[in-house]
């Protein structure tokens, strides 16, 4: 289901409907926080709709998000965590 929300914010980017691609771009990001093909194309989408402000820090929660998690998995023994990775 991500995948259709961030094709369908592309989609609107590209049609100049930057309201809904921001809402769909931002439905895809629930799902997957640290898709960067994505972060990008929705960042600028949201500076040309006058969200600076929005678009920084979104970029920030987001880029946070999928770092932790890349940190949680690279070390699970120091978190407590088992490793997801066989």
């Amino acid at each position: 289901m991500p995948e259709v929300y961030e094709i369908a914010s592309k989609a609107y980017i590209d049609l100049g409907d930057l309201d809904r691609a921001h809402a769909d771009g931002r439905a895809s990001l629930e799902f997957l926080p640290e898709s960067a093909l994505l972060l990008v194309p929705l960042a600028n989408a949201e500076v040309k709709a006058g969200r600076v402000a929005e678009a920084e820090q979104s970029a920030k929660d987001d880029w946070i998000t999928w770092i932790v998690s890349i940190v949680l998995e690279q070390f699970p023994r120091r978190n407590g965590r088992k490793s997801n990775r066989n």
